[in-house]
C-alpha cells in the first residue's frame, strides 16, 4: 500500500486510534447506561429473548419457502416484526400462531 493510499493520517498510530475508540464507547456507556456492541442475551428478559429467537427461526423458515408463498408470508412476518417494537407480548402470541400456520401449511416444504 502506498503512503498516499492510507485512510488515516500517517502519523497516527493504530494503537492511538483504538484507544480513542474505546474512550468514545466508555463515554457513550456512561451517558446512556447501554453497552455498545453488547453480545446477545444482554436484555435479561426471557420474553424478549424468546421473541428474538422466534423471529430468527421464522425469518429462516420463510426464506426457505417456495417463491409462490414467500411474498405473502414475508409480509405477514414483517407485520409481526414491526409489532414487536411496540408490544412484545402480542407479537410473541402472533409469532407462535404464525409458526403454527407454517407447521400446518401443506405448501411449506
Amino acid at each position: 500500500m502506498a503512503a498516499g493510499d492510507r485512510l488515516t493520517h500517517p502519523r497516527t498510530p493504530a494503537g492511538a486510534r483504538r484507544a480513542r475508540r474505546r474512550t468514545r464507547r466508555a463515554d457513550a456507556t456512561e451517558k446512556t447506561g447501554v453497552i455498545m456492541n453488547a453480545s446477545r442475551g444482554g436484555w435479561n428478559d426471557p420474553e424478549l429473548d424468546a421473541l428474538a429467537e422466534g423471529l430468527r427461526i421464522a425469518h429462516a423458515r420463510v426464506a426457505d419457502l417456495s417463491p409462490l408463498v414467500r411474498p405473502q408470508m414475508t409480509r405477514h412476518l414483517l407485520v409481526i416484526t414491526d409489532l414487536a417494537k411496540r408490544d412484545a407480548a402480542l407479537a410473541l402470541r402472533r409469532l407462535e400462531s404464525f409458526l403454527g400456520d407454517l407447521d400446518g401449511d401443506e405448501n411449506v416444504p
